[in-house]
């Protein structure tokens, strides 16, 4: 069994070249422990794999299961442990897993086609997306051991780059503070709800897989679905407003709290792409830009 190149070089760049040669180290072992447990064989991975390794899982009785893994850390836990909180028809079962040992074992969803493949309109994805994303969020009393949406966003007053503009900065700053200080009922959310994390299965319907989980108000959770591929539409703009309309409306969220916390998260993505060294922030610009493009026309509206 081979980690594909690309998962790897990932692994490197997230968790560091330890903690990743000693997961290369070990793997194959834990995969064979496991395989001895549940009486299974593990199969080729499934493609375009980016942050963690996962592959199908077959028992001997014929049952499908997959299989993920990563060098242990503090975030895979924590998804681990959302996934355990999240057991609910719209979501993802988990079966089995190791803290200690990186790896969970989970149902396989079958075509497993993402919400982003999907051949419909935008406006019937966000539907498809409402219909889970409200069900997922959990009574923050069921959440221990998960990090707080102020602790994300601290690296917006940490950060001390050159390469996002000063009054960026200090409008997310200002705004964070504003959106926080403001907060309403918080729950256990999902923490990066988008269109790649939303797959469909012939028996259940569409299913929400991959939590971060972490505690904040639900207009914190809206970001990366309002977010995702916005820079490859024709017209991305009457885009991002249509989403942010529809979840305002499905959610009963105020937009402007959908448009602060989307450009907070925009900046906040882009500070950790500089600081994991993981490529461009164009995206995080762009981003950003169209959020701040429609708090100024719901400005603009206000005036008028």
């Amino acid at each position: 069994m081979m980690i594909p190149r690309n998962v790897e070089l990932t692994f490197r760049a997230v968790h560091g070249n330890d903690k990743t040669n000693l997961y290369l180290l070990t793997i194959r072992g834990i995969i064979k422990k496991i395989e001895r447990r549940f009486n299974g064989r593990l199969q080729d991975p499934y493609p375009k794999l980016s942050y963690h390794f996962v592959a199908p899982f077959i028992l001997y009785d014929g049952t499908i299961l997959a299989l993920k893994t990563a060098p242990p850390n503090v975030e895979f836990q924590q998804e681990i442990l959302a996934l355990k909180a999240f057991q609910s028809p719209k979501f993802v079962r988990l079966v089995e897993y190791s803290l200690e040992e990186g790896w969970m074992l989970l149902e396989a969803l079958n075509p497993g086609v993402t919400l982003r493949e999907y051949d419909i309109s935008d406006d019937e994805k966000t539907k498809i997306a409402l219909s889970i994303l409200a069900s997922t969020w959990q009574p923050i009393q069921e959440a221990k051991g998960f990090p707080h949406a102020n602790e994300w966003l601290r690296s917006i007053d940490t950060y001390k780059g050159e390469d996002i503009p000063s009054s960026i900065m200090n409008l997310a700053k200002q705004w964070k503070d504003e959106l926080l200080s403001t907060s309403c009922e918080e729950y256990l959310l999902h923490g990066d709800f988008h269109q790649g994390n939303i797959l469909l299965d012939h028996t259940k319907g569409w299913i929400g897989i991959d939590p971060k989980g972490i505690i904040g108000e639900p207009a914190f959770d809206t970001f990366p679905y309002l977010a995702n591929e916005l820079v490859n539409q024709q017209d991305p703009y009457t885009l991002l407003k249509r989403r942010i309309e529809l979840l305002s409306i499905g959610l009963g969220i105020l937009r402007i709290r959908l448009i602060q916390y989307g450009f907070c998260r925009a900046v906040l993505s882009s500070i950790w792409t500089l600081e994991e060294g993981l490529g461009s922030i164009k995206d995080g610009i762009t981003s950003w830009n169209l959020f701040l493009r429609v708090w100024e026309e719901l400005e603009d509206q206000k005036k008028n």
